[in-house]
């Protein structure tokens, strides 16, 4: 069964092994193609602090993984374990606001 953790110094959404993985993911993502930290919060229309909140309360929602997608010239997808593509998402999902 699996167990939330909380350790000193952590918020309650930051779990032992968990550590702002979704973070690190983009994070990694993002430098392997050259951007920065500062290109994605632009490109969501926030600021680098807003973005650091994200991180900081494991906030990212599936309209910034869909605007990470467009800025990366990615498309955002499942994909079955045959790898076949289930479902895909483009900037048309977005929520309109």
């Amino acid at each position: 069964m699996w167990q939330r953790r909380t350790v000193w110094g952590m918020s309650a959404n930051q779990t032992v092994g968990g550590y702002y993985m979704k973070y690190r993911k983009i994070y990694g993502f993002l430098i392997s193609l050259g951007k920065k930290l500062q290109d994605f919060a632009e490109h969501l229309g926030i600021s680098k602090q807003q973005l650091s909140n994200k991180k900081n309360t494991d906030a990212f929602s599936a309209d910034d993984l869909i605007m990470l997608a467009d800025l990366t010239n990615t498309t955002l997808a499942l994909v079955d374990k045959n790898g076949k593509i289930v479902l895909e998402f483009s900037k048309e999902d977005l929520s309109k606001k």
